[in-house]
Order: structure tokens, then C-alpha cells, then sequence
């Protein structure tokens, strides 16, 4: 922030005149208003003179508004990391299901299998046969 004269940076003009930060750069780009460049970055002369209680007020708002949207994007970051850690846990047991339920359909066919064989007489899977009777005692 600048001290000396009128001079604002975009956010502080921003703020002030509640011209949004885009539409400030287009009217810089037309020279619609009077700004200069300094390290980079723009200032824009004003037409109102604010004390430095002003100036500070406007600084520590921004200051403020920055650190609650640092604070808010460290969350945000936390939730994601849980969150991919939770799928990675949840696809790990996905897979672990896929094969056992893939162990579990191979064993069912089996035992049809088997089932079918004891049920039908070798040779003739048409012919019913009886169960062997024993002789009587």
C-alpha cells in the first residue's frame, strides 16, 4: 500500500470504489483512468483522500478476509485427503469382495457339479438309479 499522495492498489480502489478488480484492469488497459506501475503491480490514483486510520482499516479487512480464506482452503484440504485415503480403503475392499465372491461362485459350480454326478448314474445321466438296498438281517 502506498502512503504517498492518492494512490491505491486494484484491491484497495476495489474496495472503495466497488468497481470489481477485472473491470478496474479493462479500464486501465482503455486509459480510462489515471494509474501508474510499480513493482509490477497497478496503482490507481484517487480522487477521494482517505486518513491513514482508513488505509489501515482497509489493510487489516484484507488482511483478514485472506487469513479466513487460508484457513478455510487448509480444511478444505484435510476433508480431500480423508477422503482420498477413505476411497483408497473402501477400493481395497472392494477388491478383496470381488475375490471372494469370484472363490465363492467357483466353489458353488463345483459342488453343482458333484451334486449332478452323484445324482446321475455314469455312462446314462437320463437313467434314475435306486440307492443299493441291503439284504435283509
Amino acid at each position: 500500500m502506498q502512503e504517498d499522495g492518492n494512490w491505491l492498489t486494484l484491491v484497495e480502489y476495489s474496495h472503495v470504489s466497488r468497481i470489481s478488480i477485472s473491470t478496474l484492469r479493462r479500464m486501465i488497459k482503455k486509459n480510462e483512468l489515471k494509474f501508474r506501475e510499480e513493482n509490477g503491480r497497478y496503482l490507481i490514483e484517487s480522487k477521494i483522500t482517505h486518513s491513514n486510520s482508513f488505509k489501515e482499516k482497509l489493510k487489516s479487512t484484507v488482511k483478514k478476509t485472506v487469513v479466513k480464506f487460508d484457513a478455510e482452503m487448509l480444511q478444505l484440504e484435510k476433508a480431500n485427503l480423508t477422503l482420498k485415503f477413505k476411497l483408497k480403503e473402501l477400493e481395497g475392499e472392494l477388491k478383496k469382495l470381488l475375490e471372494e465372491n469370484q472363490e465363492l461362485t467357483m466353489l458353488v459350480s463345483i459342488y453343482e457339479e458333484k451334486i449332478s454326478e452323484l445324482q446321475s448314474p455314469r455312462g446314462n445321466p437320463n437313467t434314475k438309479t435306486e440307492p443299493p438296498r441291503l439284504p435283509p438281517l
